[in-house]
């Protein structure tokens, strides 16, 4: 009987087998989720980590397109183990529940206006708050169970690839396959050795970020009065002020919950913060009154992570016989906890090239180049998104008018995935548009950017800059 919470085997971590088709380089979610599917598929599957479990990650919100793919792709390929409804239950006292995309928006010394906050609340049912050192377990067993192989505490250091594939490991020891894919994240291992990264990302978002777990958050329904259907406390909160954003993802907030930790981070667009150093999150809190009353007894239970600018994009995505995955190619911001949907919707496109790769013995590059085109249009959109987001943060009314944008956004790039879900055609689930891209809609995106710059350049008034892009949404609906 498999038992999803176990830990670890490490007996083959000395016995590695010869034979061995593919390498993910990464055992975080979905570099496991990853190779349980193709492992499930009859593929010899090695995950090779430079770290154990369990791991402190972030990417703990999820969203309901993020939900539709990750289920599509676990019935579609049959690894039941996998499904979120699973997960959920099984870590109920782990896990928090997610209702609602909060928003709240502040100015610096004055209580927050109940005009100025807002829920988008989950359309059919809710969805997780992943504490991911538990997670990320649950889906390496889970990938255990499904055949996969994994080795512990050991880099990869160098990759060549010609016919086959020969991978360098820091114990010296070199390991052969057919593939090697990298699900590792920022700090990509085939980014370095195959000298992939931009120099200066090629983006036109700027944050940087500090962010850590804490317990004794206050509840933000116990701060302030609302008449919300659902509670703040009951989703994904974001306190937004000018020039930045503070998230607050609580996995206290479910009635098995055992687990007090709340997840913190603030991303700023003006100043970066300096390593190690959170003070700015801590003047931001202090600044702001109802957020300072939320935090008033909270208390951090693990380091800051902070980084200078949390922005970073490549050159390619895939070569001979090697690919990266979509949040190893690139990111832009947590803001709208896109980070995982872009990997998941890297995992959907590629693990067919690489089944038909095995299939046909054919691994040439020109079949996975379509890729390329994928991450560059999800990661351009994206930072679109997040840049106008970022300028509009100097005003509410923008700010609100913004967000339209982005609900318009998802709904285009959502709609004919998530359809074909609730019809059960799969072959539409794979051919259908990805999250975020909303074809001939795409260039108003840019317009309505260049709105914020004139309001930003008082070209025109306030008003009027939230009036056409009042009307930007509006034609958009009306031609779709």
């Amino acid at each position: 009987m498999f038992e999803e919470y176990s830990t670890y085997s490490y007996q083959d971590s000395d016995n590695i087998p010869n034979n061995i088709d593919v390498i993910i380089v990464g055992s975080g979610l979905v570099g496991s989720f990853l190779s349980a599917i193709l492992s499930k598929q009859g593929l010899r599957v090695l995950v090779v980590d430079s770290t154990p479990h369990p791991k402190f990650s972030v990417g703990e919100s999820m969203i309901p397109y993020l939900t539709a793919v990750w289920n599509g792709l676990v019935k579609y390929y049959n690894v039941d183990l996998l499904s979120t409804d699973k997960i959920f239950k099984d870590l109920a006292s782990r896990v928090g529940v997610k209702e609602n995309f909060g928003y709240v928006y502040h100015e610096e010394g004055k209580k927050s206006n109940p005009k100025e906050m807002f829920q988008h609340v989950n359309p059919s049912r809710s969805e997780m708050h992943l504490y991911r050192q538990d997670v990320d377990s649950y889906v390496v067993n889970a990938a255990i169970k499904y055949g996969s192989k994994f080795l512990f505490n050991t880099k990869v250091t160098d990759v060549k690839s010609d016919e086959e594939v020969r991978v360098t490991l820091s114990n010296g020891s070199e390991i052969r396959c057919q593939y090697i894919i990298d699900a590792v994240g920022s700090n990509s291992p085939l980014a370095k050795i195959f000298d992939l990264r931009d120099t200066i990302p090629k983006v036109k978002t700027n944050s940087s970020t500090c962010y850590t777990h804490m317990i004794d958050v206050e509840p933000f329904d116990n701060v302030i009065e609302s008449e919300f259907k659902t509670k703040f406390h009951h989703g994904t909160l974001h306190h937004i002020v000018e020039g930045g954003w503070l998230w607050v993802i609580p996995f206290n907030n479910t009635p098995e919950s055992t687990n007090p930790i709340v997840s913190v981070g603030f991303q700023c667009s003006k100043v970066p913060f300096r390593r190690n150093h959170p003070n700015k999150v801590i003047d931001l809190i202090k600044s702001l009154p109802d957020v300072r009353e939320q935090f008033k007894n909270a208390k951090v239970v693990r380091p800051w992570v902070t980084e200078p600018r949390i922005q970073f994009s490549s050159k390619s995505c895939t070569g001979n016989r090697w690919s990266i995955l979509p949040h190893s190619y690139g990111f832009i911001d947590p803001l709208y906890s896109r980070g995982l949907c872009t990997a998941f919707d890297g995992i959907k496109a590629l693990i067919p090239k690489v089944l038909q790769a095995f299939n046909n013995n054919d691994f040439s590059v020109e079949q996975f180049k379509p890729l390329e085109d994928l991450y560059r249009k999800l990661l351009k959109h994206n930072d679109d998104l997040v840049y106008g987001s970022y300028l509009s943060f100097n005003h509410y009314e923008l700010w609100r008018n913004w967000y339209s944008i982005w609900n318009l956004s998802t709904r285009l790039g959502e709609g004919p995935t998530m359809d074909s879900l609730q019809i059960g055609d799969i072959d539409n689930f794979f051919k259908n548009d990805f999250k975020g891209l909303m074809g001939r809609h795409d260039d108003r995106i840019q317009d309505a950017i260049s709105v914020m710059y004139e309001v930003q350049n008082e070209s025109f008034p306030l008003e009027q800059g939230s009036e056409k892009l009042e009307n930007i949404v509006k034609e958009c609906w009306e031609m779709s």
